[in-house]
């Protein structure tokens, strides 16, 4: 079978580009054709015999505008005969496919804002605009009555897309999940909380901070607080008057597992998600969770029974972070219960069963042309 995927960006970083880049090398292995279409593509992908990849010149512009000529540009790369897959990325042609990877209506639902701000208005503004295009070309293109597959990285996402776009039909591909090898790799730290992501409005660092010093006080010892990710200097600053809590910075890492070694309590206070990568893969270097119930990850945290599901209000955060540290006698048992969970839904087996479903969904689409 041959097929044009289209995405800003597919490469082995991030979470939505790595996802990609792991179909498009199964569906290589497994003996079909893609041509790609991408602003850039990482040389591994680029390398894989049967991929064809055809680059769309990027201008140096804000991503509103890089979004826009992707909408135009892109579809013109596009053979009008040709099986097509968006993922991610918003074109103005009709697709066979779509990954929902993000899903902008229901983020404004659930959030109630396209973006929050950062501490840089110009940044703001150029992200507040994007994120209403990006609604806008969404709803143009992918109307209520689409009736194509659609990819949810989650579960509870795909109950979501199924109530509204009931003509769908709608299957679900998790993301690949980076995870150590065994149970005796799990290492930790004691009193240490984890943060990891950027957007720290949405994400609720702040308020995971606070949470940490009222925690800190209630156990009558310092917590400390590491954060991986980029965002405005002035939260930092804001979080190292908190007395109670040592604060350590990094902007970012390739090397999630070292950093996960480095703590022992994820916490996520995220208004939205679709899937929740970076605290999946806590939970696969056998973390403790305290995570607000958005999707794919609250269900995670549920099904394993690994940790706290809080509402994201700080005092309910705090309270969630002292009962985790004051579990003495099962505090391993919960960071086994982590790794098992990701170790045996997220294998190489699980997620090379679900490209193989999707792929036979094309493969019928196909053959009924």
């Amino acid at each position: 079978m041959r097929f044009t995927l289209l995405a800003h960006e597919v490469g082995e970083y991030g979470g939505q580009e790595s996802a990609i880049a792991s179909f498009v090398k199964y569906a290589n292995n497994s003996g079909h054709i893609i041509d790609l279409i991408s602003y850039k593509v990482d040389d591994q992908t680029a390398s894989l015999k049967n991929v064809n990849v055809k680059l769309v010149p990027r201008p140096k512009l804000p991503f509103v505008f890089r979004f826009l000529w992707f909408f135009i540009v892109a579809p013109r790369c596009v053979h009008p005969s040709a099986l097509t897959l968006a993922c991610g990325a918003i074109v103005r042609t009709k697709t066979d496919a779509v990954w929902m990877h993000y899903w902008h209506l229901n983020h404004l639902r659930e959030v109630k804002w396209v973006c929050s701000y950062g501490g840089n208005l110009v940044r703001f503004l150029n992200q507040s605009i994007a994120r209403v295009v990006a609604l806008l070309a969404e709803g143009f293109c992918i109307r209520r009555s689409y009736s194509g597959v659609m990819i949810a990285v989650s579960d509870s996402l795909a109950a979501e897309l199924k109530k509204y776009y009931k003509s769908a039909d709608i299957i679900v591909v998790p993301n690949s999940v980076k995870q150590i090898e065994s149970i005796e790799e799990i290492v930790w730290q004691d009193d240490t909380v984890l943060f990891v992501g950027g957007e720290w409005g949405r994400k609720g660092l702040l308020k995971i901070a606070q949470a940490c010093q009222i925690a800190a006080i209630q156990v009558d010892r310092k917590i400390k607080l590491r954060i991986a990710g980029n965002g405005p200097q002035s939260v930092i600053r804001e979080i190292n008057g908190l007395d109670m809590v040592e604060v350590e910075h990094i902007k970012w890492t390739s090397d999630i597992g070292s950093f996960m070694g480095t703590g022992d309590i994820f916490v996520s206070a995220s208004k939205y998600e679709t899937f929740g990568m970076a605290g999946h893969e806590a939970m696969g270097y056998g973390k403790r969770m305290v995570v607000t119930n958005v999707h794919g990850l609250g269900d995670a945290v549920d099904r394993a029974g690994t940790g706290r599901i809080t509402t994201g209000a700080v005092s309910d955060i705090a309270r969630c972070i002292v009962e985790t540290l004051n579990e003495v006698d099962g505090a391993h048992a919960h960071r086994a219960k982590s790794f098992a969970y990701i170790s045996h839904n997220f294998s190489d087996a699980d997620l090379h069963g679900k490209y193989d479903e999707f792929i036979h969904h094309l493969e019928s689409m196909e053959a009924a042309r």
